[in-house]
This record gives structure tokens, sequence and C-alpha cells, in this order.
């Protein structure tokens, strides 16, 4: 009985973590917001907001342009939001993306991309968890990527203590 138990339990752990994580073309949330920042305004202060929230160490910039108002990067957080039971219970709940930001005059567009998510348990574990479903995407888009979206558009914005106007 013990034997079958386990065997049962092994088939229902390589089903859930062995499941196929979603194509890259739709591991993508892309969010359009207005402000009230011109251009070269929100690109600089969209800018410096990522050198001061994320810090290098969990964000690589690939590219910076500021004429066309567009910075494109790597990046990596730890979404602890996401424990619980849809996941299951981890020391790390590690979101991979790439973030994509463009900014015209009075209209923000942010782009998290190519999103992959790892559980990293407190042996070292790593496990693939994908997303493996639109509404896994939408999970991680509302628990971890709205409260970096949020803090952005206000500094943006200039309602962020991370903002300093230039003029002093």
């Amino acid at each position: 009985m013990k034997t079958k138990n386990r065997i049962s339990k092994y088939i229902i752990f390589l089903f859930i973590f062995s499941c196929a994580t979603l194509p890259r073309e739709k591991r993508i949330v892309t969010s359009v917001y207005d402000t009230n920042a011109d251009k070269n305004s929100a690109f600089d202060r969209a800018n410096n907001w990522l050198i001061k929230s994320i810090g290098n160490a969990n964000l690589a910039v690939q590219l910076r342009e500021k004429e066309k108002g567009r910075i494109i990067s790597n990046g990596s957080l730890n979404c602890r939001e996401l424990n619980g039971m849809t996941y299951g219970i981890a020391e790390k709940q590690k979101i991979d993306f790439t973030f994509d930001f463009t900014a015209k005059d009075n209209k923000v567009r942010i782009v998290f991309g190519d999103i992959t998510h790892t559980s990293i348990a407190g042996n070292g574990m790593t496990y693939n968890l994908g997303p493996t479903s639109e509404s896994q995407i939408n999970e991680i888009d509302k628990t971890c990527f709205e409260p970096i979206k949020k803090e952005l558009l206000d500094a943006i914005n200039g309602k962020s203590a991370i903002f300093i106007p230039d003029d002093f």
C-alpha cells in the first residue's frame, strides 16, 4: 500500500512539475498608461527609478535610447507573494523577465516579456513552474509586476519619494 501511495505521489509530482511552459510570445504582459510627463522627462525619471529601485544586481540594462524614449533590460525578482496553495511553499519564487519601457509625450508603455517562474526550495532544489497558462501570467502580473508598475508610474509622474526634482 505504501509503495502505491509513493508511486501515485511521484506521478502527480512529475505531472505538476513537467507541464510545458507557455510559448515565448504568450509569456508577456503589456501595459500602456497616460502620464503627466513629456517623453524626455518620463525617460529620465524611469531611468533614475531603475537605477535607484532595482539596482544593477537584479537588472542589466541592454539598451538605453533617450531619443527613442526606450529602455530594455533583463530582470529577476523574488516574488514571495506567490507562495501558497497554487505554487507551494518554497524559499524563493523567482521571476525572470525582460523589461521593455517606451516613453512618448504623456504616455508610457511597460512590457514584461519572456517571463519564467522558478520555485527554489530551502534545500536548493529548483522547479520550473512555467508559467504554463494565461491565468498564471495574470497572477504574476497582478502579484509581482503591478507594484513595480505603480512605483515606476509614481516616479514618472513626480509622486514618488525616489523622484527628486531638478529645481532646488
